[in-house]
């Protein structure tokens, strides 16, 4: 049978449990708290059977135990207008073929005081944003074979950036303390992987702003390493560039070519780290 609760507003700490091919919605239920050292389950199981949660925006869990959020053997579970998840244990669990987790809405699954796991297996699928989003400590396990996600398995507590393949995206952060402080460039990130990462562990009170983009004109990043250096070159797809270097920065005609010319299948190119032929070089990327 098909269940709609449309008064509810408040459910804090309980549980949930759809079998049999019911259907169970809680459209007025807009946030929901769970506080306490007890182990709620959110749980489907069957085909057919739907949790529709659609409405919820804010969820809270206990930094003393888990939340578990389990869709099993077909089952469907409906999340999707939850925007984050920054506090307590929470546990996401995709199994069985046909089971389906709905997170579109996700902007950020950042957790601070706790722990997190994303895991779809034997056939589960968690649907996520199409845009990027920031993970920490979030433990994500997606095997290989599953139809929505690349094979990942990340057990980390560092700063890991979600989004799509050979794409590159701008992280910020800033000071939540200072209500004035701007955004800082934090990292530019050229995605090889939908899962990486790219900082430490999170530091408390910050805010992150995580935007895709395509550089015109072009960006060439440069870091070191064990004495070598390594560029990576953002630029327009099909676009086609030359790498200069020089040693003299005053002669502005001294630039010469390191190479042949480059031609983008991506929004940006990792160079293989190399060992520079002088000990100052400046280097430069010119669209052609």
């Amino acid at each position: 049978m098909t269940v709609s609760f449309s008064g509810v507003t408040n459910l804090d700490e309980g549980g949930l449990s759809v079998s049999g091919g019911g259907v169970l919605s809680l459209p007025g239920l807009h946030s929901y708290t769970h506080s306490n050292c007890n182990t709620p389950y959110w749980q489907t199981q069957d085909a057919g059977s739907i949790l529709d949660l659609s409405g919820l925006t804010n969820l809270v869990s206990s930094s003393c135990n888990w939340l578990y959020i389990q869709a099993k053997t077909g089952s469907e579970i409906i999340l999707s207008n939850l925007t984050s998840l920054t506090t307590g244990y929470i546990s996401i669990l995709s199994d069985g073929a046909g089971s389906t987790i709905n997170l579109t809405s996700m902007s950020g699954f950042v957790i601070r005081n706790g722990q997190g796991s994303l895991t779809a297996q034997n056939g589960g699928t968690i649907l996520l944003n199409t845009q990027a989003f920031l993970l920490a400590n979030v433990a994500i396990n997606i095997p290989a074979g599953n139809p929505v996600l690349p094979p990942t398995l990340i057990a980390s507590s560092a700063l890991t950036l979600y989004g799509q393949a050979w794409h590159s995206y701008l992280v910020e952060d800033r000071n939540t303390l200072n209500p004035t402080s701007p955004f800082t460039v934090l990292a530019r990130v050229p995605l090889t992987n939908s899962f990486e990462a790219i900082a430490p562990v999170p530091p408390p009170n910050t805010a992150y702003l995580v935007t895709e983009f395509v550089a015109n004109p072009p960006l060439l990043d440069l870091s070191k390493a064990a004495g070598q250096v390594q560029l990576v070159l953002y630029g327009l797809t099909n676009g086609t560039y030359q790498i200069q270097t020089m040693t003299n920065l005053l002669n502005t005609n001294s630039w010469t070519n390191s190479g042949s010319s480059i031609a983008m299948t991506n929004a940006f190119r990792i160079f293989p780290p190399v060992t520079p032929a002088q000990p100052l070089l400046f280097y430069r990327a010119k669209q052609l």
